[in-house]
């Protein structure tokens, strides 16, 4: 079979990882078409080829790069997919998105060719002209969808879209991200730490706010990670009295991330829900867990589903720093984080469900079906 991959994500070459199993696993002519450049808030970036992946890396011209509802292919899509003559056509875009909407259009002129995309909206959203007509002509276009949890679905739905929907979660791989030698404060204070973009729907001001609230001064915070708030933030800390306690550590790269959560005894993931955002998935959490760190979430959007899913941690009222901080003091005292047998049970949960072999699985039944 043939798998033509259009996907922004996979110009940083580890998300051509997925890929790369889906065609160690099948057999199949996997070929990814991406942006030649990207740009972010870290810097630019120019695609290139994961060393595991064997298929056709086809690089393409973009404009608005960086942008990601809005960004479109300089090239002609239809007769790149033509040539690459695909069974199967899969979006790594939201459906509203520019790029969706070119593709999709692109695809639904190969005759036999299936298309299916990716979504992690999981709020009801109401996007001006042209998105909205983007939208509903990718749904109306599309044979599948996978969206990330059962309340996208249930988004994808409420909007009209009447194909198949699979939910695919977001991956991670437990053979690279796994628990280090050592034990629970060992060499170091009792640590939470947070991984992620440090803006405001990221409630990273919840716990700073939480810190001065603890009844024991040895925790500290590791803060991992970059944005807008980062020097507000840094003065709040020096305000509220424990600037001393809080390590910023900046941005990580994610092949690298693994380490910094072996420097955590706890991660909290603050997340607020704002008027155009609520937490859609939380890969920090599955993430943490495979490395046997259990976590303390607060309860937007699809946090508090994973936490109950995986029994790898504890829930709190977001943006209550005041709970949060009962909650810290409750984990720090709590033998079974001690022991590290919650972060063994949610471990062994998401190894069960969120692995990347797993996923990879369900990515390719899903693919095969259609192909």
């Amino acid at each position: 079979m043939r798998l033509a991959v259009v996907s922004h994500p996979c110009v940083t070459p580890l998300n051509q990882d997925f890929y790369a199993r889906v065609q160690a696993r099948t057999g199949w002519d996997v070929s990814i078409l991406l942006p030649r450049r990207w740009k972010n808030e870290y810097g630019r970036q120019r695609a290139e080829r994961w060393p595991s992946f064997r298929g056709e890396l086809v690089t393409l011209p973009v404009v608005l790069a960086g942008n990601i509802p809005l960004h479109a292919y300089v090239a002609a899509m239809r007769r790149r997919l033509r040539a690459l003559d695909p069974d199967v056509v899969y979006v790594h875009h939201e459906p509203y998105a520019a790029a969706t909407f070119q593709v999709v259009r692109a695809a639904s002129g190969i005759d036999g060719a299936a298309i299916g995309f990716y979504s992690a909206q999981n709020l009801r959203k109401r996007y001006p002209w042209p998105v909205s007509a983007w939208e509903r002509w990718v749904h109306a276009h599309s044979d599948f969808a996978l969206p990330v949890s059962e309340e996208v679905a249930q988004v994808l739905r409420g909007k009209g879209y009447q194909g198949e929907i699979d939910v695919l979660p977001l991956p991670v791989d437990t053979d690279r991200f796994h628990p280090a030698n050592g034990g629970f404060g060992e060499t170091r204070p009792f640590t939470a730490g947070y991984v992620g973009r440090v803006a405001e729907e990221k409630g990273v001001d919840t716990l700073l706010a939480a810190l001065p609230l603890l009844e024991s001064e040895d925790t500290r915070v590791l803060v991992v990670g970059e944005g807008p708030q980062r020097d507000g933030l840094t003065a709040m800390a020096h305000e509220l009295g424990v600037g001393e306690r809080v390590t910023w550590a900046g941005y990580v790269p994610h092949d690298m991330v693994v380490d910094v959560y072996r420097d955590m005894d706890v991660l909290v993931v603050p997340s607020k829900t704002v008027p155009n955002w609520k937490e859609q998935f939380g890969r920090v959490v599955v993430e943490a867990l495979a490395c046997g760190v259990p976590v303390i979430a607060s309860d937007s959007g699809e946090l508090p589903n994973l936490i109950s899913q995986t029994a790898g941690g504890w829930v709190f009222r977001e943006g209550d720093a005041a709970h949060l901080a009962q909650v810290l003091d409750a984990v720090r005292t709590d033998s079974a984080v001690s022991t590290g047998s919650v972060g063994a049970r949610g471990r062994e949960a998401v190894a069960r469900t969120y692995d990347v072999e797993a996923v990879v699985q369900r990515f390719i039944s899903v693919c095969a079906r259609h192909g």
